[in-house]
């Protein structure tokens, strides 16, 4: 008996003490801090938690399971998640998730299935109310800590501690998880007979969530409170007889504020400076998820697998995404969780999550029905002896609702924002928690069901097996859990390492780090990031060793072609096996056509990104081949109308094919782009004077004047302007600019020579290599 309590103990604090540390948990020892840590800690609890309840079975030969509606739902959608990770573009991606965001994958969406499912067998009764508390005391730990912040109480740890919140890589999501926990705060102070005690910590929470979610203020965050508050309302205004009348008025007043606040926006003097935070529009996530669904049948029924929707992005980037400001990005998420789901699971996966949302809002309703008019009054009596707890059952269906709020406002927020594993571990733990409090305030029937252990010695035998046989799958998928958390800290200790200079430690690492996780392209790109540092360390030396250099560099070449094969479908990786690639020009004439094939297969991929054709039209012109190096510049500008940078580049290669006057055209593309880019001006400024056709000249120089107006001492167009007076003959205004150029760089023998034969011939000026030109100078439309 005392085993079994014991059992019992720790699968309830298992499940509790993750739903108080895992919105705040972080670990400074991983590559990515929040979202990585959070899902081993839930992984870690659910493990823990599952031993134990099956362990509690064996001892007393008597397994109870507690049953919802949920279950044949739950069991459904996850069967059709497999089959679509199983189908995946990328199957590691699917099965387990992102190295930045692993939220989205098979693995993580298994550990919050069997959460929920732990949640709703052993948290009963008079647990209710503490896992109630503990959920709601993550919440405001995680609060305090966004206050710590913002008073300045990490400076001294600011490197080692996130540094605005410990829940999500970004406030406004945040901000989501502040609304739910103030929605259910405000719910469960309804119970109008709460306590003292209690009220006093729940108004404490309250008032926390409150000033967070204003100091932040973000538009979503009121949307998600209008709904939370006209849903308290809405449960409330029928049972004004149950519940603290005076809380109704404050719930009215939420309401319109967050309507007029997510209308208007809330005012300065009452948040806090935040970072600008970057998602994709709503409507570019629907058509890309919908370009993925049109694929073929497979992917319509299934999708592209879970957590792949930035294969999807790159393959279905539309070409009016490069005209937005963040056209760079190459988006893992889309704008809300909707979406993924939709393009992962495609549309039978979408169905059975819709399954599972409906018996979720069927909970709902009915408690909603059994707790109305005179027939609460009945139910109340009916089941007040039954009713396990410190809470009347009047005061359990408050709670129950408090609980019902809050997560149908996180339902609603589905389609609205891309949720973290934060926001996904309070969506599926309320949704458990529906059954479960349900059965408690009397509302919902109890399903319960006991598996007997004792029946003959034969099925107690099957059943000893078939438990030995879930209790070793169970403690192998620890193992591997640890095996690839331990992965991880290696994978940082080389990073640290790499900034000491210190290669061989960084390389011992990372090969570790491979072997305890070889599923991750990430290490393998990192150990040839590594290669390629320590290359040039040694090659910046006054005798650095040649041969050692070149074997460095195709150990770097040789860890990306392994990342390419984790990965082929990523764009990202052959994008960085071509910068590879690149690097090794120097030691191989073979290197060009290797980065050309790399970029071959990331243009095969994404074939919407402008800078990957610049990129190759860049190395054509390396090798000479001017025809194919025009077409891809031409493309990059096709796809990208206002890309500085390749109408920079289209005119070095005109040029170069003696085509001035296209040349010249093409610069005053890259300066209407990129009109605060120097470069681009001094570049147009240079074929202008180049080729001195009527009314060149005098543009030219008034090109290199409005450049120097800029900056005094840019030295090519002081040179530059000096050749140009020098062919006018204006022989000393030519020596005033040269001598300015000699001052700034006494080294210069070109410019002194200059000044020694001013006056003879005056040469051309060069064309430069081509710039990458800043993107920040790029004008750029549309939002994002």
């Amino acid at each position: 008996m005392k085993i079994e309590k014991i059992l019992q103990a720790i699968t309830f604090w298992s499940l509790t003490i993750t739903a108080l540390i895992l919105p705040l948990f972080f670990l400074p020892i991983t590559t990515e801090w929040l979202e990585w840590n959070k899902h081993y800690l839930l992984g870690l609890a659910v493990v823990i938690a599952l031993l134990a309840w099956l362990g509690q079975g064996m001892v007393t030969k008597k397994l109870t399971i507690g049953r919802s509606p949920l279950d044949v739902p739950f069991g459904i959608w996850w069967l059709l998640l497999l089959v679509a990770a199983i189908l995946s573009k990328d199957r590691l991606v699917s099965f387990f998730g992102l190295s930045e965001n692993v939220s989205g994958g098979f693995l993580s969406v298994t550990f919050l299935l069997f959460y929920a499912f732990l949640v709703i067998s052993n948290v009963k009764g008079e647990r209710i109310y503490r896992f109630l508390m503990f959920l709601g005391m993550g919440g405001g730990l995680a609060a305090v800590y966004f206050w710590l912040g913002r008073l300045g109480a990490f400076g001294a740890v600011s490197r080692w501690v996130p540094r605005w919140n410990p829940t999500t890589d970004l406030n406004a999501h945040f901000g989501i998880a502040m609304v739910l926990a103030l929605v259910f705060s405000l719910g469960i102070l309804l119970v109008p007979r709460l306590g003292r005690n209690r009220s006093l910590f729940w108004s404490v929470l309250a008032g926390l969530f409150l000033i967070t979610v204003v100091a932040i203020g973000f538009k979503t965050m009121w949307i998600a409170l209008g709904v939370g508050c006209f849903l308290l309302l809405l449960f409330a205004l029928p049972r004004m007889g149950e519940v603290r009348q005076a809380l109704l008025s404050l719930f009215m007043v939420l309401f319109v504020l967050s309507i007029v606040f997510a209308v208007i926006g809330t005012p300065s003097f009452l948040t806090v400076r935040t970072p600008t935070e970057i998602t994709l529009a709503q409507a570019r996530s629907f058509q890309i998820t919908v370009d993925t669904l049109k694929e073929g049948v497979l992917r319509t029924l299934f999708g592209s697998g879970p957590d792949t929707f930035i294969h999807s992005f790159t393959e279905h980037r539309p070409v009016s995404y490069n005209l937005s400001p963040t056209w760079a990005i190459r988006f893992s998420r889309p704008a809300a969780s909707s979406y993924q789901i939709l393009g992962g699971a495609g549309i039978l996966g979408t169905i059975a999550f819709l399954v599972v949302m409906l018996v979720g809002m069927g909970a709902v309703l009915q408690g909603w029905q059994k707790s109305g008019g005179g027939l609460f009054t009945k139910i109340r009596r009916k089941v007040a002896a039954a009713t396990e707890g410190n809470l009347a059952s009047s005061e359990g269906v408050t709670v129950f609702f408090a609980v019902a709020a809050a997560w149908l406002t996180s339902l609603v927020m589905l389609f609205l924002v891309a949720y973290s594993m934060t926001l996904w571990f309070l969506f599926f733990t309320l949704l458990a928690l529906l059954p479960t409090v349900g059965v408690w305030a009397g509302l919902l029937p109890e399903r319960a069901r006991d598996l007997s252990l004792k029946a003959t010695p034969q099925y107690a035998l099957a059943t000893s097996f078939v438990y030995v046989v879930i209790v070793a799958v169970v403690a192998l998928g620890g193992i591997f859990l640890g095996r690839f958390y331990a992965g991880e800290v290696l994978a940082v200790k080389a990073i640290r390492a790499a900034g000491r200079q210190d290669f061989d430690q960084a390389e011992r690492q990372l090969q570790k780090a491979m072997i305890l996780n070889p599923y991750r392209p990430e290490y393998p790109l990192r150990l040839a990031r590594v290669f390629l540092q320590q290359a040039a360390v040694e090659s910046r030396k006054e005798k650095p060793d040649v041969p050692g250099v070149g074997l460095l560099v195709g150990k770097a070449i040789n860890s990306s072609l392994r990342a390419t094969k984790l990965s082929p479908r990523s764009a990202g990786t052959w994008e960085q096996l071509a910068q590879m690639y690149a690097n090794a020009r120097p030691f191989s004439r073979e290197a060009n056509g290797w980065v050309i094939n790399s970029l071959n297969q990331a243009i095969e991929i994404e074939p919407m990104n402008a800078r990957l054709y610049l990129s190759r039209g860049n190395i054509y012109r390396a090798d000479k081949k001017l025809t194919e190096a025009e077409a891809d510049a031409r493309k990059a500008v096709e796809l990208k109308a206002n890309y500085a940078s390749a109408h920079y580049a289209l005119s070095v290669i005109l040029e170069q094919k003696k085509d001035l006057g296209g040349a010249v055209e093409a610069a005053r593309a890259a300066v209407r782009s990129a009109p605060r880019a120097i470069d681009a001006q001094f570049n147009l400024g240079r074929l202008l004077y180049n080729r001195n056709a009527e009314g060149d000249e005098k543009e030219a120089e008034a090109v290199f004047r409005r450049i120097l107006a800029k900056n005094k001492d840019y030295a090519n167009a002081l040179f530059s302007l000096g050749l140009l007076l020098e062919r006018q003959d204006k022989i000393a205004e030519a020596r005033a600019f040269y001598e300015r150029v000699a001052e700034l760089d006494p080294l210069n023998t070109d410019i002194k020579d200059r000044l020694r034969r001013l006056g003879s011939a005056v040469p051309s000026l060069v064309e430069p290599e081509p710039e990458e030109l800043p993107e920040e100078e790029e004008t750029a439309a549309g939002e994002e």
